[in-house]
C-alpha cells in the first residue's frame, strides 16, 4: 500500500492513487501467463481463406455501403522517430571514442553497413546531401566515415532538417515526381482511394501531445492539395493510464525533481481513444505500414475485402438478433447457432437448455463488438499471433503477444511454435450494437492480460506495466474473425533501412 507521502506526490502529479496501487500489485504478482490456448490455423478453421468469388462479393458490399455507414480510419501514430534511428544514434556515439575503428564497427552491424551502400536510395538523400559542405562531398565517397558522420548528424540532429526530433508519421518516407510524402499524407491518400464514393474522409490519429502543433501545421499545408473533404482529428494517450516505473528491486524510481516516474502503458491504453470514436465501423492500421500509389494497390484491394466482410457479417448478426428478440423459436435459435458455428466457433453447442436460456446464451454471444483481422503467413516477422482461447466458458479467437508466453514453459514453446500466422495490425471493427448504440468497448477488454516490460533508462534496468495490447487483451472479449491476406500488404518501417524497398 502507498504511504501518505507517496499519495501526496501522486495527487500533486494528478495521478490516480487506485490505478497506481493496481499497477504496483500487478508488477508484484508478475506476468499472468496464458493458459488453455492453442494456435488458430487454417486447418482448424481459426483462419479463413476467402475464395476469389467471396473476395469480389465483399468488395461489392463495401462499395455499396460507404454512403450508408460512417467509417473512421484509426491510426496509432505516436511512434517517435528516435527508435527508427536508434542504430544511427549508436553509431554517432561510438565513433567519438578514441579506440573506434570504422571498418570493424560496420562488420559488427551488417544492417548499418548495408545502409551505408544504399544512401542514395533514401527519398531525402539529395536534401541532406546538399547541406553537406562541398569539400566533404568532393573529397569523400558516400560510404566513407567522414561523409557518413556529416550525413547522419544532419539527418537526426540538425534543427532545420534533422528528423530525429520528429514523430515517425511526419518523416518523408516517399518521393514521387519530385515531391516528398510522409506516412501521414500517405494514409490520407489511401483513405481517399478507399472511400472515394463518400462525402467525407474521416481519419483519427493518436499522437504524442507534444507533436500536435507539428501535425496541425503539416495538415494546413496539405489543405489545398486535395479536393476531397478530409476530416482529421487527433487524440492523446490518457495520462491516467501511465505506469509506475520501478527498478529491479521493485522500488519506485523518481525523476530529477523528486517526483515518481511514470511511462506510457502501451497501445492497450488506446482503447479509451477508440471508445470515443463516433462511427459505425473503424479501420485500424499502423502509421508506418503504408505504401504509396501503385505500390499500395494490393493493400487497397485487401482493405476493401476486410471492410466488406465485416459489413456482410455484421448485417447478418443484426438481422438475426432482431428476429430472435421478436420471436424466440427453433428457427430463430438455429439461425443464431448457425452464425456462431460458421464464423466464430465451429464446435459450438447450445447444450440442453430451455428456449429462453438458449436465447440469453446466443444473444450474449452475438451482441458484442466485432472485428475482422488480417493475418499474414509467419516468416520471422514480429507481431501478435492468432490463437484459440477459452474465455468466459466459451471458445474465442484472440491475438496473443510473445511476451504473454513463458519461455520456460515447454508447453508454451510447443504451442507457439505451431503458430502459422501473425497480425500486421490491419483490422476492421464494428462498434455499434444492433440498435445502433455505441458499445462501451472498455467492458470487452480483459484487464488480466497486462504485460510487464523490462527496459533501460539512463543505463539503469527498469520495469513497468503495459496494458493489454489494443488488438490483444484490449479486444479480448470481442467476436473475432481471422482472414489470410498476402505478405505484399505488410511494409512496416521500423528502422531507417526499411524505407529503402
Amino acid at each position: 500500500m502507498l504511504n501518505k507521502s507517496q499519495i501526496n506526490n501522486l495527487n500533486k502529479l494528478g495521478k490516480s492513487v487506485d490505478q497506481a496501487n493496481r499497477h504496483l500489485q500487478q508488477i508484484a504478482r508478475g506476468v499472468p501467463y496464458l493458459k488453455g490456448f492453442s494456435p488458430a490455423t487454417i486447418e482448424n478453421k481459426g483462419i479463413r481463406i476467402l475464395s476469389k468469388e467471396k473476395q469480389l462479393y465483399a468488395i461489392e458490399k463495401f462499395s455499396c455501403s460507404t454512403q450508408k455507414n460512417k467509417w473512421v480510419k484509426f491510426v496509432p501514430a505516436s511512434g517517435a522517430a528516435s527508435r527508427m534511428f536508434a542504430h544511427i544514434y549508436s553509431y554517432l556515439d561510438n565513433q567519438k571514442k578514441t579506440d573506434f575503428d570504422f571498418d570493424t564497427y560496420l562488420k559488427q552491424f551488417p544492417k548499418l553497413a548495408h545502409l551505408t551502400t544504399q544512401l542514395t536510395r533514401l527519398p531525402f538523400f539529395e536534401l541532406i546531401n546538399n547541406h553537406i559542405p562541398k569539400h566533404i562531398r568532393k573529397e569523400s565517397s558516400y560510404s566513407s566515415q567522414k561523409y557518413l558522420n556529416h550525413f547522419f548528424d544532419l539527418l537526426i540532429n540538425n534543427k532545420q532538417i534533422g528528423y530525429g526530433h520528429l514523430p515517425k508519421g511526419l518523416i518523408p518516407f516517399f518521393r514521387q515526381n519530385k515531391k516528398f510524402y510522409t506516412p501521414f499524407e500517405a494514409h490520407i491518400l489511401e483513405s481517399i482511394d478507399l472511400f472515394n464514393s463518400s462525402k467525407d474522409i474521416d481519419l483519427h490519429f493518436t499522437i504524442d501531445q507534444k507533436f500536435v502543433d507539428l501535425f496541425w501545421k503539416f495538415e494546413n499545408n496539405l489543405s489545398n492539395r486535395y479536393n476531397q473533404n478530409i476530416l482529421t482529428t487527433y487524440s492523446f494517450q490518457d495520462t491516467h493510464t501511465d505506469s509506475p516505473v520501478l527498478n529491479m528491486k521493485d522500488q519506485w524510481i523518481k525523476d530529477t525533481k523528486g517526483d515518481f516516474l511514470f511511462r506510457k502503458a502501451g497501445h492497450g491504453a488506446l482503447i479509451k481513444n477508440l471508445n470515443a470514436i463516433d462511427a459505425d465501423f473503424v479501420l485500424i492500421k499502423n502509421i508506418d505500414n503504408i505504401q504509396l500509389g501503385q505500390s499500395n494497390q494490393s493493400t487497397l484491394y485487401w482493405l476493401k475485402v476486410i471492410c466488406g466482410t465485416i459489413i456482410e457479417i455484421k448485417t447478418e448478426i443484426n438481422s438475426c438478433l432482431h428476429h430472435l428478440e421478436q420471436n424466440v423459436n427453433q428457427n430463430t435459435l438455429c439461425k443464431a447457432h448457425d452464425i456462431i458455428k460458421r464464423y466464430f466457433d465451429p464446435n459450438f453447442q447450445m447444450g440442453n437448455y430451455t428456449d429462453l436460456q438458449k436465447f440469453h446464451l446466443l444473444n450474449q454471444y452475438l451482441d458484442r463488438p466485432l472485428r475482422v483481422c488480417a493475418m499474414i503467413k509467419a516468416s520471422g516477422n514480429p507481431g501478435g499471433g492468432p490463437f484459440w482461447n477459452i474465455l468466459d466458458n466459451r471458445l474465442s479467437l484472440e491475438i496473443f503477444e510473445s511476451i504473454e508466453f513463458s519461455l520456460d514453459d515447454k508447453l508454451h514453446q510447443s504451442l507457439t511454435s505451431k503458430s502459422t500466422h501473425f497480425n500486421p495490425v490491419m483490422m476492421a471493427c464494428a462498434i455499434r450494437d444492433p440498435k445502433g448504440e455505441k458499445y462501451n468497448l472498455e467492458q470487452f477488454s480483459n484487464s488480466e492480460r497486462y504485460m510487464i516490460v523490462n527496459k533501460t533508462l539512463g543505463g539503469q534496468k527498469i520495469k513497468a506495466i503495459e496494458w493489454p495490447g489494443l488488438w490483444n487483451g484490449g479486444m479480448s472479449k470481442w467476436n473475432t474473425l481471422f482472414t489470410e491476406i498476402p505478405a505484399s500488404t505488410f511494409n512496416p518501417v521500423k528502422t531507417l533501412s526499411d524505407i529503402i524497398r
